[in-house]
């Protein structure tokens, strides 16, 4: 932006008070994203569509690609996305079909990224049920072993942005063919102790 990073750095911070961004440090650095659980996220990201649109987004991101792209097209959930409620309903039906004994806390889209998640009330042994319908032990690169289902220890919160890290890396890899209700994948962080979960969908384009 040009200004001394003094100048800035208060701004965002209020922001991050206010719920509206989640903070996350790096290293010496301070990594600013929108808070999707903040109480006035959904208008936000609504108002967000209406002025700016997913078409300057788009543009943007092929921008370094301008002389070898003549035309470019976004299809799938993506687009279906700019309805408020499609992932959320998409998310309510995938649980449904799993026939896992689980309740819904909330749900956060998260617009522009290809991932959202939900909240919800599972116990140990329904965690199974949903596990193998979603396969959840299944490897999240190639090669490994690794599931994608990981379990809260002492101490540890949902809220992490260290679990936002490791569900974009197992997310690299698409898991499901054909995509399910619109997802490509899935990863899950339970809390044995609370008997909640945190379920991040990977969102298929295309």
């Amino acid at each position: 932006m040009g200004l001394p990073a003094g100048t800035i750095t208060p701004e965002p911070a209020r922001l991050a008070d206010a719920r509206l961004l989640r903070r996350e440090k790096r290293g010496n650095q301070q990594v600013y994203r929108a808070d999707t659980s903040g109480p006035i996220f959904t208008e936000l990201a609504s108002i967000l569509r209406k002025t700016s649109g997913l078409a300057d987004v788009s543009s943007a991101a092929l921008a370094p690609l301008a002389a070898r792209v003549k035309l470019a097209f976004v299809f799938g959930l993506c687009v279906a996305a700019c309805q408020p409620s499609t992932l959320t309903t998409a998310a309510r039906d995938l649980l449904a079909a799993t026939e896992a004994r689980v309740g819904i806390i909330a749900c956060a889209e998260t617009r522009f990224e290809r991932m959202m998640h939900c909240d919800l009330a599972v116990t140990a042994a329904s965690l199974r049920t949903l596990s193998d319908a979603l396969g959840l032990d299944a490897g999240t690169s190639g090669g490994t072993t690794e599931p994608r289902i990981a379990y809260l220890a002492d101490g540890e919160s949902l809220d992490d942005p260290a679990w936002h890290a490791r569900v974009e890396r197992a997310f690299h890899r698409q898991q499901w063919r054909p995509s399910r209700n619109g997802f490509a994948g899935a990863f899950l962080v339970y809390d044995p102790q609370r008997e909640t979960a945190r379920l991040w969908l990977s969102i298929a384009y295309g």
